[in-house]
């Protein structure tokens, strides 16, 4: 939880965070499934009990920026429920990625159901890579607001994980044709699949984004949320386009700058979302 508390003392708007299912289906925040990367343990996410994770810690890069005065204060694995507790008392947006790859209907629901509990219909959306993911979440559950990400390299980084998972279809096993796959996705995300699917958020790499890019979204009713954006004045040529900011920086607490003049009220209107 320190990363999400820190984001919050900075002046974030909201936080972003990916989640999976663990071995009893509880639903965890965790970035990389197999988890050596990031936690002090081994194994994939989906094989480990929620005891056996909940005690495992992430790895601390560099020296502690803040000590935090907050009985939340740990490194330890989150729930999505507790995220979710923090978000509803901070007041807080929620983007949900969904990285499940074994049991996506089970994920699906159980988010849904956290949407139901903690009434985050206007505080919160669900993003995927997948676009299967984003158009069962559409029809399942039309409520909750999308975001369909996309960035070069996607189905790479889907082969790698998924593979440990779950069976693949064959032609994932050659580069040539995850390469093909992937400069369609990049092609079909922004254009026929938005649009079939009916995301109103798009989430495109920041590499991909212009601003031609961005007053298409616009035109079409679309918000956009571009990530991994840590320059400067890339964050506010951004800010002034209207595109809601996901950055791995920390920023100045007493520098508002960075916040975008766009981005909760628009989230605030379930029938712009939805």
């Amino acid at each position: 939880m320190n990363s999400f508390l820190y984001a919050a003392e900075c002046g974030a708007y909201g936080l972003e965070c990916d989640v999976m299912l663990t071995r009893d289906d509880v639903v965890v925040v965790v970035h990389d499934n197999p988890i050596m990367r990031v936690l002090n343990g081994q194994g994939n996410v989906s094989d480990l009990s929620y005891e056996e994770l909940k005690n495992l810690a992430y790895i601390e890069y560099g020296s502690k920026p803040y000590q935090f005065n907050d009985p939340r204060s740990t490194n330890l694995v989150p729930t999505l429920e507790e995220l979710i507790q923090f978000c509803k008392e901070r007041n807080l947006m929620l983007m949900i990625e969904l990285k499940e790859f074994k049991k996506p209907e089970l994920i699906r629901r159980k988010v849904r159901e956290y949407f139901d509990k903690y009434d985050i219909y206007n505080n919160a959306y669900v993003a995927s890579f997948n676009p299967w993911h984003i158009y069962c979440m559409r029809a399942e559950h039309p409520k909750i607001a999308t975001c369909l990400l996309y960035a070069r390299h996607c189905v790479e980084w889907y082969f790698q994980e998924a593979s440990q998972e779950i069976a693949l279809p064959n032609w994932m096993n050659f580069a040539w044709s995850r390469n093909i796959v992937d400069l369609l996705l990049c092609l079909l995300c922004p254009t026929i699949l938005a649009d079939v699917i009916g995301v109103p958020i798009l989430g495109p790499h920041h590499e991909l984004l212009s601003q031609s890019l961005v007053e298409d979204f616009t035109s079409r009713g679309i918000l956009t949320d571009t990530w991994v954006v840590n320059n400067v004045n890339e964050k506010l040529w951004l800010q002034s386009l209207g595109v809601l900011v996901t950055t791995d920086t920390l920023f100045n607490p007493k520098d508002k700058s960075y916040r975008p003049t766009k981005g909760k009220d628009d989230l605030e209107h379930e029938s712009d979302l939805t």
